[in-house]
């Protein structure tokens, strides 16, 4: 019976994306830096647990580039995107984990979960504005949460963490359109993204990334160049949008 098939179809594919979710979190709770290179058993189940994150990202983000309507599925099942968070805040720089303590395979295994977070993300972006506020809106939180490296209570981010957020913002930014001046333009996009650069302080972020950084760190050029990145990328598409306002007055 065909209407019967799609309509078993339209009910587990909402489980099977919460079961992908679900491994993902789970998956990533046992993960550890902490494997003695002897323990052989140990290093063998992180790989494991490595290639198994990495799988259900890659499915999931090739659920939302063929299957948009997976994401509705994500958001119905979790109104507040916590898994989407949770992938922020521990895949995204996955491979700043000790590398001497684990084996090179797993540092490998580590850095792709990281890269695949990132490409997942940037689809789950591109498909949904809803979803694309919540990620954004997160991510500033997290940026404008910072302290100033003239603050008493100064604490600086993992240069490593750090330098991965700005990297997926840059991605973020030149996957779409209205922010990617050779990309085929959406109408109405810009007033979207505008808004949004308004609304959750992007750049505000960014600058508190700024502050952020040690100012010993050997590091500093680097991490520097990193988040000016995005930052030229809006620049650009703040002063291509006032052009483009003169232009039909």
């Amino acid at each position: 019976n065909g209407k019967g098939s799609v309509k078993s179809a339209l009910t587990v594919f909402p489980e099977v994306v919460q079961m992908l979710l679900t491994h993902i979190v789970g998956n990533t709770m046992l993960l550890t830096d902490k494997v003695r290179k002897e323990d052989k058993e140990a290093q063998r189940r992180q790989n494991w647990l490595h290639r198994s994150i990495g799988m259900c990202i890659s499915v999931l983000t090739e659920f939302i580039v063929h299957y948009p309507v997976c994401i509705q599925h994500i958001m119905k099942a979790e109104p507040d995107l916590r898994s989407f968070g949770f992938i922020i805040d521990n895949l995204l720089h996955l491979q700043s984990l000790n590398k001497v303590s684990l084996s090179m395979k797993s540092g490998t295994h580590s850095a792709v979960i990281a890269e695949k977070s990132s490409l997942f993300l940037v689809a789950v972006c591109s498909h949904s504005l809803e979803a694309r506020r919540k990620i954004l809106a997160h991510i500033v939180h997290m940026l404008m949460g910072l302290t100033s490296h003239s603050d008493a209570m100064y604490k600086p981010m993992d240069v490593t963490k750090l330098k991965a957020i700005v990297d997926f913002i840059h991605s973020l930014l030149t996957s779409i359109p209205p922010l990617n001046s050779s990309a085929k333009k959406v109408p109405g996009e810009d007033s979207h993204w505008s808004k949004d650069l308004r609304e959750f302080k992007l750049v505000d972020g960014l600058i508190c990334a700024i502050n952020n950084i040690e100012l010993h760190n050997p590091g500093v050029p680097r991490i520097l160049s990193t988040i000016l990145r995005p930052l030229n990328v809006i620049l650009e598409f703040v002063n291509r949008s006032a052009m483009l306002e003169r232009l039909e007055e």
